[in-house]
């Protein structure tokens, strides 16, 4: 059995072709985010890592075939719109287009309890927020005295990587964002992510995964200092 690994929502919709790309990097990420949420509880199909679900008109509304390593499923389900909707709105209308899609693949192959529901309401109770660490790497400073983690903001049309520097306590002390890109892709996001240096009390490095990414200096000191300090 595979492990769940990614849902993608595409379509030609649009009449223009760079709408339809920006609509598939605009729901990128609630689909990363759900299908991160799906590994965590344990959640697959049979067969299939995923699921590409593609949607315009003179599509065969409904259709599911597996073409491996993935489900591709068809939908005549009109998004013209979506460009005019605000992020939370694009977000709550990214996740019901995955229940759709969910729902139909689960029925096309005999899956009468899938459970995927609890997915969407974990989705929902994070107020559709894609964040998380990234924990690769020497988090401590070398005199031990502090600690920096970097977490990935994943939104509708751009994706940050912020530094929280805390105190042994766990204290945050400094925050601030360290990269922003306005291209929301997840390998794009992985190229950045190798490991995690400090070269000082106040100097780090976030070295890159990809030889086609440059390195991301920063120091702890521009970073945003945090109230209550």
């Amino acid at each position: 059995m595979h492990k769940f690994n990614k849902i993608q929502l595409v379509t030609d919709w649009f009449s223009e072709e760079a709408q339809n790309i920006t609509f598939d990097f605009e729901t990128r990420s609630i689909c990363s985010l759900y299908a991160r949420l799906m590994r965590k509880h344990g959640l697959n199909f049979a067969t299939g890592k995923g699921v590409v679900a593609d949607s315009g008109p003179g599509k065969e509304d409904g259709k599911c075939k597996q073409a491996t390593p993935f489900f591709l499923f068809s939908s005549t389900r009109d998004i013209r719109g979506f460009e005019r909707l605000s992020d939370l709105d694009k977000k709550k209308l990214t996740l019901d287009l995955i229940d759709y899609v969910m729902e139909g693949v689960s029925h096309s192959i005999g899956v009468t309890e899938s459970g995927f529901t609890c997915v969407s309401a974990e989705i929902e109770s994070m107020s559709f927020q894609n964040s998380w660490r990234w924990r690769k790497g020497t988090t401590k400073s070398p005199d031990q005295s502090m600690k920096c983690d970097i977490f990935v903001d994943h939104e509708v049309s751009q994706f940050d990587l912020r530094a929280v520097v805390s105190d042994k306590s766990g204290t945050v002390l400094r925050e601030g964002v360290i990269h922003r890109c306005s291209k929301p892709d997840e390998l794009v996001i992985d190229g950045h992510l190798g490991e995690l240096i400090w070269f000082s009390e106040d100097e780090a490095r976030l070295n890159p995964k990809s030889y086609f990414r440059d390195p991301i200096c920063f120091r702890i000191h521009d970073l945003t200092e945090v109230d209550g300090i």
